[in-house]
């Protein structure tokens, strides 16, 4: 598990409001769904970042030799 991912889905869970009609399980398995994608989407983001960082130090080190 991302830590960092995880900190800033809880960030985004702390900011949503629960609506006047939604009940304790609706707006606990809203919070669940926005998590979960959140962190998703984060930590597909960390990993293209770290795949793009590895191929640069990989072409310097190929274009170095």
């Amino acid at each position: 598990m991302n830590d960092i991912a995880s900190k800033l889905a809880l960030i985004v869970c702390e900011k949503c409001v629960r609506g006047e009609d939604e009940n304790d399980i609706d707006f606990s398995t809203r919070l669940l769904s926005v998590y979960t994608s959140c962190y998703d989407n984060i930590e597909h983001i960390i990993a293209q970042k770290e795949k793009a960082n590895y191929q640069e130090a990989l072409n310097i080190f190929l274009d170095s030799n």
